[in-house]
C-alpha cells in the first residue's frame, strides 16, 4: 500500500490566532489585489513616513481631544492608506489613496473635528 502524503495550503489568521486552510475564495482574492497592484503601474504604495507630522499630529490631537480614538494603518496590499476614528457610532475605515494627498485628508480631518 502507497501512502500519499498531502500537504494543505493553510494561512494564519490574526484576528483568531489560528491557522486555516486556504479556500478558492482566498485564491480568488489573492488574484485580485495582485492584479490591482499590477494595474496601479510603477506608483509607489502608500507610507505614513511621506504625511506631514505637523497635519498628522494636529489630526490625532482633533480626534483625540474629543473623546475618540484613532488607527492608522494600510490596505493588505499597502496600495492606501486606512484611517478610522474609533467612538461608540460605528464609524466606516476611510480608504485614501497615496495619488489622492494624505495631507489634504488630513487637513479635512483637522476642519471636521477640531474644536470652534
Amino acid at each position: 500500500m502507497t501512502v500519499k502524503k498531502v500537504e494543505k495550503e493553510v494561512i494564519y489568521n490574526a484576528n483568531t490566532g489560528k491557522f486555516r486552510e486556504v479556500t478558492e475564495d482566498d485564491r480568488r482574492k489573492a488574484l485580485e489585489r495582485a492584479r490591482r497592484r499590477e494595474n496601479r503601474g510603477e506608483v509607489e504604495g502608500a507610507d505614513w513616513n511621506e504625511a506631514n507630522p505637523a497635519l498628522l499630529s494636529r489630526a490625532v490631537a482633533c480626534v483625540t481631544e474629543l473623546g475618540f480614538a484613532v488607527r492608522l494603518g494600510y490596505t493588505r496590499d499597502g496600495g492606501a492608506f486606512s484611517f478610522a476614528v474609533i467612538s461608540d457610532a460605528k464609524l466606516p475605515t476611510k480608504y485614501i489613496r497615496p495619488s489622492e494627498g494624505i495631507d489634504e485628508f488630513l487637513q479635512t480631518v483637522i476642519e471636521d473635528y477640531a474644536r470652534e
